[in-house]
């Protein structure tokens, strides 16, 4: 398998030395002859072509000049000059040195490499991710960490750019965190804020890290503040917590330790368990506006999961249910959620003991919760169409009193051309028993959801919307749009049921930190080792 970028640079360097000069398929010229319009394959992925090809045997060096092409898998090395020493275990790449990978392209001068202590080094690089651009100095690889001196980067395409993030020197744990030295941000080329320390960072998807409290605004409640953050306590147990205060509502507060049997090269989520309190189907394609597309939702439910948390919760909000509820406390709760794929199948299942309340001054109630959700993925019926198959619910006792509610949703989903997908699905499903609050029952039970996705690159716009047949009516209709602006991407979201404005913008090229978050030290490892 191919290196992953952003490690493809050296890492790829590395492994491609490693299999030309220890994997002992060239053998070495009995003296140094030029070879011409040479193209050999070390391998099933590996090929390697030169116009010349020299060989110290004294040195044990071996120098490929001429246009030097490396393919591996969907990943190519070009440079003027590659020279491998076989005895230091060492490599060399000078010239026009260029990296292409589909996730990525790097340029740069003196690449240099050691294919046993995993470690190199570059200068003057310059790396495209998606729309992000970034200049370094200088690169130095190491087992543990990245080093990057005097950092620019932009997605601007302009001169001067936009903005322009940037450091004295970036240090990397990939996959854990990061540190900027004394990080600046320039508008058209004018510096407007350079920060006089060193600012931390996290780049592991299984916490938030720590964050600064933030103005928000909610609907009937106001501006108010929030603030979330979660940190890790040892590599598999994290501690969460969360404060939102807003003028016209309780302040709300929430405290939890989770511990994830999942090793963290395995995990890809958070380690918190997501609360059963909140939008029931917010991963689901056909039922959120905001999951962009059946893959999100697939790659969401197949996260590997095995959790277990103990927490204290207090004047929570429920969403998208009959009757909500902004007041809804915990006193304390133990869940666990377990989850992943087997074959075509992925989904999760959580199961709770609470001790719970729907408003205050209620009196709480002990109860076990178990909820799930999971899907077949996509099969492919016809060029271009695809069936998918959902199934969702959950169960609540109290001992004496119990209730519980399931569906599932078929869908067919269409993608004619690239710049076009629509959709559409059949949703049934159904209740038993009383429930013991009104946010537990299930809004809807049977019905149709339509969708359409229109991608023109600069452009994107979404619609959705679900008809309830027991009500006979179109209870929500949904709307996306986004555009690209230089540097940043405003969008809109209007849902109207449950009822949500959002309107902001992204920084585009922040897909580069995803990828920075995906890698850690040990799958880097491993990706060379193969």
């Amino acid at each position: 398998m191919p290196v992953p970028f952003p490690c493809v640079p050296l890492g790829l360097a590395c492994s491609l030395a490693w299999q030309v000069a220890d994997g002992g398929r060239i053998v070495p010229d009995p003296d140094p002859v030029a070879v011409l319009q040479n193209v050999e394959r070390v391998d099933d992925t590996l090929i390697v072509e030169w116009k010349t090809k020299r060989v110290d045997l004294q040195r044990k060096v071996a120098v490929f000049e001429g246009g030097i092409r490396a393919t591996y898998g969907p990943t190519v090395l070009t440079a003027d000059r590659l020279e491998v020493d076989m005895e230091n275990k060492t490599g060399r790449a000078d010239g026009d040195v260029r990296v292409v990978d589909p996730e990525g392209e790097l340029r740069g001068t003196n690449l240099r490499f050691n294919w046993k202590d995993r470690t190199g080094e570059a200068e003057d690089v310059f790396v495209q991710v998606g729309a992000m651009k970034l200049r370094v100095a200088r690169i130095i690889i190491e087992p543990d960490k990245w080093t990057l001196e005097q950092v620019a980067a932009t997605p601007s395409r302009t001169r001067p750019p936009e903005f322009t993030l940037g450091s004295k020197k970036v240090i990397l744990r990939t996959g854990r965190s990061g540190r900027a030295e004394n990080p600046t941000i320039d508008i058209f080329g004018k510096r407007i804020l350079q920060i006089p320390t060193t600012l931390g960072f996290s780049l592991d998807r299984r916490v938030t890290g720590f964050r600064f409290p933030a103005i928000s605004f909610r609907r009937g409640a106001g501006f108010g503040l929030a603030w979330n953050s979660s940190v890790l306590l040892n590599d598999q147990t994290s501690f969460a917590v969360t404060s939102n205060v807003f003028p016209t509502s309780l302040p709300t507060y929430a405290a939890e330790v989770a511990w994830s049997r999942i090793p963290p090269t395995k995990s890809t989520g958070l380690i918190s368990p997501r609360t059963e309190l909140g939008e029931r189907f917010g991963d689901s394609y056909l039922d959120t506006i905001a999951t962009e597309d059946p893959g999100v939702e697939d790659a969401y439910l197949r996260d590997p999961r095995q959790t277990f948390a103990a927490g204290t919760y207090w004047n929570q909000s429920t969403r998208g249910r009959v009757v909500d509820s902004s007041s809804v406390s915990k006193r304390y709760e133990l869940s666990s959620e377990l989850g992943g794929s087997v074959g075509h199948l992925g989904g999760f299942v959580q199961l709770r003991y609470q001790s719970i309340r729907p408003v205050g001054g209620a009196p709480f109630v002990d109860r076990l919760a178990l909820t799930g959700s999971a899907n077949l993925g996509s099969f492919r019926l016809a060029k271009g169409l695809d069936f998918r198959l959902r199934a969702d619910f959950a169960a609540f006792t109290t001992g004496s009193d119990s209730f519980g509610w399931a569906r599932g949703l078929a869908s067919l989903v269409y993608h004619p051309i690239p710049q076009l997908r629509v959709a559409g699905g059949y949703l049934l499903g159904g209740q038993t028993g009383e429930p013991e609050f009104a946010f537990d029952r299930l809004y809807s039970d049977r019905g149709w959801h339509v969708r359409a996705d229109i991608d023109l690159g600069s452009i994107r716009a979404g619609f959705l919307g679900k008809y309830d047949s027991r009500q006979g009516r179109w209870y929500d209709h949904e709307y996306g749009f986004s555009f690209a602006a230089g540097s940043f991407e405003p969008y809109i979201l209007w849902r109207q049921f449950p009822g949500d404005v959002r309107i902001g913008f992204r920084i585009r090229g922040t897909d580069v930190f995803k990828k920075l978050q995906r890698r850690t030290i040990e799958r880097t490892a491993e990706a060379v080792k193969r």
